[in-house]
């Protein structure tokens, strides 16, 4: 139903913005004006009323997942065990079960506003949100990484980004404005494709 309403209010607007270009070119022609040049404005400007953010937010999208985003691995999990030898199999017994990524993640007992998923005793996989990457446009940044609690060390990450508006804003109106994943069908396909999950798995199975 809401779709329906949607649709129907542009298709008003559509209506309605023929009409003001219509009336701009007959009013160019009745005072000898530039009928192509008032009608383009009359047009621009209808078009910007609603659709103004959609252009630059697919540029800015499409230019911060070629620059920025993607899966970047800081230490293997070999190389942490290299690096920590006095760990036990107990340190590194797993806190969830094998392909549970996409869980709930759950907020630290020392700092209520990171939310995190224990993989082991020593290892967590987090997240980091930042919206909106530019002020003015519905561009979102997520971050996710895995660190060493013990000294909040950043072991890998993945870096993607979205586009929407929340339902209080524009979310419920603008359902064009949409995009994720850069280029991925999903995000489960976007950290399998990247090599994120493999990262994922490496860690549950890690023993000495």
């Amino acid at each position: 139903m809401e779709l329906i309403a949607i649709i129907f209010f542009l298709g008003i607007y559509l209506l309605i913005s023929v009409g003001v270009v219509k009336a701009a070119m007959a009013w160019a022609r009745r005072h000898q004006r530039r009928v192509w040049l008032w009608g383009g404005l009359a047009g621009f400007i209808m078009y910007n009323l609603v659709f103004w953010d959609w252009i630059p937010t697919m540029v800015a999208y499409k230019y911060y997942c070629d620059t920025q985003a993607g899966f970047t691995v800081f230490k293997t999990p070999e190389q942490w065990k290299h690096e920590n030898p006095n760990l036990s199999n107990e340190s590194l017994r797993p806190l969830i079960e094998k392909q549970k990524i996409s869980m709930p993640f759950k907020s630290l007992p020392s700092d209520p506003t990171r939310k995190v998923q224990m993989l082991n005793p020593r290892i967590y996989h987090g997240l980091e949100s930042e919206a909106p990457v530019l002020s003015i446009l519905p561009l979102h940044k997520d971050i996710y990484y895995f660190s060493d609690i013990l000294n909040d060390q950043r072991l890998a990450q993945l870096v993607s980004f979205s586009i929407y508006y929340h339902p209080n804003d524009f979310g419920n109106i603008k359902f064009w404005m949409k995009g994720n994943f850069c280029g991925h069908q999903s995000m489960a396909d976007e950290m399998q494709e990247t090599g994120y999950t493999k990262y994922f798995n490496e860690i549950l199975v890690m023993e000495y």
